[in-house]
């Protein structure tokens, strides 16, 4: 793992820079690294009501950011965006669920 990229990757996720979480990406940065706190990417971008989170958020989902991640504190990229009071992020995550639930495998 690119441990620069990834810092790149959580730092343009939060800035909504979507250039630059592209770049971070083709460059060897995972979509589901985690910081210290257990939060991604697509969790850092979810707090941001930067005017290009809404990119940042498209970009990471269609290279298979994890929706459904929790942090250590057992919340969700969903949860962070309702506690910010970022309703957009709300409904471009709770797209991102259902197709994370979909990809998943059925149990048994």
């Amino acid at each position: 793992m690119n441990t620069f990229q990834v810092e790149n990757l959580f730092g343009a996720a939060f800035d909504g820079n979507a250039a630059v979480v592209r770049s971070a990406i083709a460059s060897g940065a995972l979509v589901n690294a985690r910081d210290r706190f257990g939060a991604s990417a697509l969790h850092w971008a979810s707090r941001t009501d930067h005017p290009d989170c809404h990119a940042v958020l498209g970009v990471l989902l269609r290279r298979g950011a994890d929706a459904l991640a929790r942090d250590l504190d057992g919340r969700t990229p969903i949860e962070w965006a309702l506690a910010e009071g970022n309703m957009a992020a709300v409904a471009i995550l709770r797209g991102g669920e259902k197709a994370t639930r979909t990809a998943m495998p059925k149990a048994a």
